[in-house]
């Protein structure tokens, strides 16, 4: 949505305020009294109440805010990518691995490799702690090699022992 400014510059049109979500748990106590009214007239509505799973991301409330995860999600590339029953390692990475273009056997067939990272980018919405080695492992999509492979199963490992990890967000409040 654009408006056109003077001279032919285009600029993003300005939100409606009342749109604008206040931050509590409902639409319905949202700035504007009547909003769910009016989105009422032009859609029609059904209040599920609180949501606890979008889009593959569990969410779960208590008093300190909100937990996402994608445990289910995780545990779903384990099966696929026959990871299961794998033994967990503590972190995604080696410390100090450096990965080059060069070294290793190319693989014959790329598209697990590329199947593999494909996944794990999803997963990194909610788990901040394997983005580095996801994006690092990423730049080799074009021509893998078997030691970019040994990095995603690392990964994968990885994730055996900690499915359960998310992101916590909290409220804010005012100073």
């Amino acid at each position: 949505m654009t408006i056109r400014a003077k001279a032919r510059v285009y600029k993003p049109k300005q939100p409606y305020v009342g749109l604008i979500h206040s931050g509590s748990n409902s639409l319905s106590q949202s700035s504007e009294p009547n909003f769910i009214a009016k989105l009422n007239i032009m859609f029609s509505l059904k209040d599920l109440g609180s949501a606890y799973y979008f889009l593959g991301i569990e969410i779960s409330r208590n008093s300190s805010g909100l937990h996402l995860c994608q445990s289910k999600y995780t545990l779903d590339i384990l099966r696929k990518f026959n990871m299961l029953d794998c033994a967990p390692v503590p972190t995604p990475m080696v410390t100090g691995r450096h990965f080059s273009k060069n070294e290793g056997e190319p693989m014959k067939d790329p598209t697990l490799y590329r199947q593999v990272i494909g996944s794990l980018q999803y997963l990194t919405n909610t788990r901040p702690d394997i983005a580095f080695a996801v994006n690092k492992l990423s730049q080799f999509l074009s021509q893998p090699t078997d030691l970019h492979f040994q990095g995603v199963k690392r990964i994968l490992r990885y994730l055996k022992g900690s499915y359960q990890y998310g992101i916590v967000l909290k409220p804010y409040k005012a100073l």
